[in-house]
């Protein structure tokens, strides 16, 4: 069980960032003079490098720091040991790299069904 809370938690913020999609914006720059679709309804034009940021290295970032502290056998975040962040310390476990391709293809199965045909 162990070994899969960072995919739950990291899910758990994907879910969260999606919730909050709508409420992730900038107010409009009043100085952008280039006429546009983002000029004439008034939206920021960094709101979408920020949505996506936020979709991207959000859940990322929690997993890694989650699989970071609950997985000690692998890597360690604390300065003051010799096996210091990313020195892979012994571990015989060739699951992991299943486990990353189980999350991407989960997330692209979701993102296809998403899709509106019509």
């Amino acid at each position: 069980m162990k070994k899969y809370f960072p995919f739950a938690i990291s899910f758990t913020v994907l879910i969260a960032v999606l919730l909050l999609w709508d409420y992730i914006k900038l107010p409009y720059n009043e100085g952008n003079n280039i006429v546009g679709e983002y000029y004439y309804k008034k939206i920021n034009p960094l709101n979408d490098t920020i949505k996506f940021l936020s979709f991207v290295i959000l859940p990322c970032l929690v997993y890694f720091i989650f699989y970071l502290r609950f997985n000690n056998n692998t890597y360690s975040f604390k300065p003051r040991i010799n096996y210091y962040f990313l020195n892979k310390k012994s571990n015989n476990d060739q699951n992991s790299l299943f486990n990353y391709f189980f999350f991407f293809f989960f997330l692209i199965f979701i993102d296809f069904f998403s899709l509106y045909f019509f």
